[in-house]
C-alpha cells in the first residue's frame, strides 16, 4: 500500500505563480491521497487571490491558516515562524512545505527534529539579489544557515538550482530539479476576441517584471502607426505605471485591468508581451506558450528552459530597443509569429505536466520520510 502523509504548504504572499504553483500541488496531492493544507499572510490579497484560495478550500483537509505576515525582514519573523509551527503541529503535518523566501524560512525555522520534515522551494525570492549588495549577503548567509533544518530543496527550473549553487553554494540537504507543470487542459487554444487590441502584458505590477519598458515600446510604436494594448495586474507599482503611461500620451491606447483568469486575458489581445527583468520559471508564460499564443519573452531564470531549441526567439532584458523591435516584427508577420506559437506549444506539450510535478515532488516527499 503507498504511503500516505500529510502536507502543510506555507508561504507568505498568496499571489501570482506562486499561489498558483501551491494551488495545483494542494488539488493535485489531494487527489493522489494525500492530506493537505494551507498557511499564508491575511493582508496581501486581492480579489483573484481570494478567488483562487477559496478553489482550494475544498481540497485543504488541513485547513486554511491566515496571519499578518510581514515583507521586510524583522525580529516579527521569529514569532511567525513559531506559529507556523504551532499550526503545523495542530495539523499533525508530515512535511511542512516552505515556498519563496518567507515560506521557506518559516518553514525550516519552525521545523524540529520530533515535528514535520522541512521542505523548501525557493520561487526566485532572495536568488534574485546580487552576492555583492548588503541584502544578498544577509539573505544567502541565512539561507545556507538554514540547510541544516531541510530535509529538500526544490528548484522549479535548472535555472534557479544553477542560481542557487553560484550565489549560496551547492545544496548541503537533498535537493531536486522539478520544473512546474500545468494540466493537458491548458494546451487548448485560445483565439484572440473580435475586439482584440495587439499587445497583452499580464502579471505583477512591479518594477521587476518590466511594465515600464512595454509601455515605452508602445509609445515609440504608436509614432509610426496606432497601436493598443492592455495591462492586466495588480502591485505596488500600479500607481507609477499608470503616470508613465498619461506622460507618453497613452491613455487612449492602453487600459489597466485588476487580476483575472489568464484565459480570459489572453482573448484581449493579439499578441502577448512578458519583459520581465528577472524571474524563475513563471507560469504565465507556460500558460500563454500552451495556449499557442504568440509571446514576446525576455531571456531571464528557466524561460529559456521552456523554450528549448526555439530559445533564440527570446529577445535580451531591459533593452528597450530589442523590446520594439520585436513588437514590430509581430505586427509586420502576424502569421510568423503564430506558426512559431503552434510550434511552442507542440514543444511543451508533454514536456511540462502538472500530473508529473505532482508526483516527482510526493517521491522526494516520501524518500525523505524513508530516511527519517
Amino acid at each position: 500500500m503507498t504511503q500516505q502523509f500529510k502536507v502543510l504548504h506555507c508561504l507568505r504572499a498568496p499571489l501570482g505563480g506562486i499561489l498558483r504553483h501551491v494551488g495545483d500541488l494542494v488539488r493535485g496531492q489531494a487527489e493522489i491521497g494525500l492530506e493537505t493544507g494551507l498557511v499564508c499572510d491575511s493582508t496581501d490579497l486581492n480579489a483573484r487571490s481570494a478567488e483562487l484560495i477559496a478553489e482550494m478550500a475544498p481540497s485543504c483537509a488541513l485547513g486554511i491558516h491566515r496571519f499578518p505576515m510581514k515583507r521586510s525582514l524583522g525580529f516579527g519573523d521569529f514569532s511567525a515562524a513559531l506559529q507556523v509551527g504551532r499550526i503545523a503541529k495542530a495539523c499533525g503535518a508530515d512535511i511542512l512545505h516552505g515556498h519563496g523566501a518567507k515560506g521557506g524560512a518559516y518553514a525550516r525555522i519552525s521545523a524540529r527534529k520530533s515535528g514535520p520534515l522541512a521542505f523548501y522551494t525557493p520561487h526566485g525570492g532572495s536568488l534574485h539579489y546580487a552576492p555583492s549588495s548588503l541584502a544578498g549577503r544577509v539573505y544567502f548567509t541565512l539561507e545556507r544557515l538554514m540547510e541544516f533544518n531541510t530535509s529538500g530543496i526544490i528548484f522549479e527550473s535548472q535555472y534557479g538550482m544553477d542560481t542557487y549553487a553560484a550565489k549560496i553554494g551547492a545544496p548541503r540537504c537533498p535537493a531536486r530539479m522539478i520544473h512546474n507543470g500545468i494540466s493537458e487542459a491548458e494546451f487548448a487554444p485560445c483565439p484572440a476576441g473580435p475586439d482584440a487590441a495587439d499587445f497583452l502584458y499580464i502579471g505583477e505590477l512591479r518594477q521587476l517584471k518590466g511594465v515600464d519598458l512595454y509601455l515605452d515600446a508602445l509609445a515609440r510604436l504608436n509614432e509610426k502607426q496606432p497601436v493598443s494594448g492592455h495591462i492586466v495586474g495588480s502591485g505596488s507599482d500600479e500607481a507609477a505605471l499608470r503616470t508613465r503611461a498619461a506622460q507618453l500620451g497613452l491613455e487612449a491606447r492602453v487600459r489597466f485591468h485588476a487580476p483575472m483568469p489568464i484565459r480570459e486575458a489572453l482573448a484581449m489581445a493579439r499578441f502577448t508581451v512578458m519583459p520581465s527583468r528577472a524571474e524563475s520559471f513563471p507560469y504565465v508564460v507556460l500558460e500563454t506558450l500552451a495556449a499557442a499564443k504568440p509571446l514576446i519573452a525576455t531571456r531571464v531564470g528557466g524561460i529559456a528552459e521552456m523554450y528549448g531549441p526555439m530559445a533564440n526567439l527570446l529577445v535580451e532584458p531591459d533593452d528597450r530597443h530589442a523590446l520594439t523591435a520585436a513588437m514590430a516584427a509581430m505586427l509586420e508577420a502576424p502569421d510568423r509569429a503564430k506558426e512559431d506559437a503552434d510550434k511552442l506549444a507542440a514543444h511543451l506539450k508533454d514536456r511540462f505536466l502538472l500530473r508529473d510535478m505532482v508526483t516527482g515532488i510526493a517521491d522526494f516527499y516520501r524518500a525523505a520520510l524513508e530516511r527519517s
